[in-house]
């Protein structure tokens, strides 16, 4: 989980909340929370990073719903729920607060939420079960997780396509392969579906949605140069990362500039699992 809790990680997110802000809309209409019978809706956007969940959730469900609502926008890293709470001030948020919360051990009350959202988290959990168990202790009967993953990503075949212009014939993992050291199954829909059915949720129900987005390459840079460091030590030896791994970021920007120009766009098109459970 280091690399989402370390110091000076809000920047990244800012930006990376462009690519997982494109799935926040499929995440809350595949909820159903704004046609909700579950009145006050009590909701918690756990592992919530900068709050783009809540951020949409604060744009869609009424004026009238969310003046009796109560929203908790929950981290385990203080300086992002430091971004969070401006954020709340910032877009005058109703009824909400930011809340340090582990979300492997919550502390929070049982049967309290009607409503949990996870978006892009389940894979950085150290225990994943915890997490999803104590998804399902705090949500009321008849309340809904709602959680988004990654399916498939095309930020890997770039990376790589760099990497391969670097003479040496340095490893490069399969997305299969990448996948396997940090999401586990998260990519896999029998795999997600499992994973809330063991924990006690029914109707469970994964879709696949593809977005677009077309980004500035510093700012494709800012949020996938973290895969570097994982490739490297665990695909390279010693001495190809002494060798080479320092060059990396400017071997990726100038593959990038020489493909899509120097003030020119990524394009990308990635694939998330959107799922949702009820709690009966």
């Amino acid at each position: 989980m280091g690399v989402y809790t370390q110091k000076g990680i809000v920047p990244r997110y800012i930006v990376a909340e462009k690519i997982t802000g494109l799935f926040a809309q499929p995440l809350i209409d595949q909820s159903g929370i704004a046609t909700s019978f579950q009145k006050p809706l009590v909701v918690l956007d756990n592992a919530c990073g900068t709050g783009i969940v809540s951020s949409f959730l604060n744009q869609k469900i009424h004026y009238k719903t969310r003046k009796r609502w109560k929203l908790v926008c929950s981290d385990l890293t203080q300086e992002i729920l430091d971004y969070t709470r401006q954020r709340i001030r910032d877009e005058a948020w109703m009824n909400a607060k930011a809340k340090l919360v582990d979300a492997q051990d919550t502390g929070l009350p049982n049967e309290y939420f009607t409503h949990v959202f996870v978006g892009f988290a389940f894979n950085t959990f150290l225990d994943e079960m915890a997490a999803m168990n104590e998804c399902f202790r705090i949500l009321k009967p008849g309340g809904t997780l709602a959680i988004s993953t990654w399916q498939s990503t095309d930020w890997l075949t770039l990376i790589e396509s760099a990497i391969m212009t670097i003479p040496d014939n340095l490893p490069f993992p399969s997305t299969k392969e990448f996948f396997a050291l940090y999401s586990r199954g998260w990519h896999s829909k029998s795999y997600v579906r499992a994973q809330l059915e063991t924990a006690g949720f029914r109707h469970v129900q994964t879709t696949s949605v593809n977005k677009q987005i077309s980004l500035p390459i510093s700012e494709f840079m800012e949020v996938v140069m973290s895969i570097v460091p994982v490739v490297a030590i665990r695909f390279w030896t010693q001495e190809q990362r002494t060798r080479y791994q320092g060059d990396v970021p400017g071997v990726v920007r100038r593959y990038l500039e020489g493909r899509f120009g120097v003030l020119g766009l990524v394009v990308l098109e990635p694939w998330a699992l959107v799922t949702t459970g009820l709690k009966v």
